[in-house]
């Protein structure tokens, strides 16, 4: 899979190709396991992560970006309520 690079908001990471399939049990999940988990697009986290939105996220090293499953609950639960 290509990977793009992001332009927007002074970001300069690459985004796309991220891990597939979806295992919960641990606590942190690739961004593609996230999408899945949340029903969103990998593109989506990858937008939202560039303009300082969506749910928080952490870095491993330099390039690797990880979601907590508790930080995506906490972020969907508090959207349910502002809609």
């Amino acid at each position: 899979m290509s990977r793009k690079k992001c332009t927007k908001g002074g970001c300069h990471v690459r985004h796309g190709g991220e891990g597939e399939g979806m295992d919960t049990s641990g606590s942190l999940m690739t961004p593609g396991q996230a999408a899945e988990y949340m029903g969103v697009a990998v593109s989506t986290l990858a937008n939202w992560r560039c303009r300082g939105e969506g749910p928080p996220f952490v870095k491993a090293g330099k390039r690797a970006v990880r979601y907590r499953v508790a930080d995506l609950d906490r972020w969907l639960s508090e959207g349910a309520l502002r809609a």
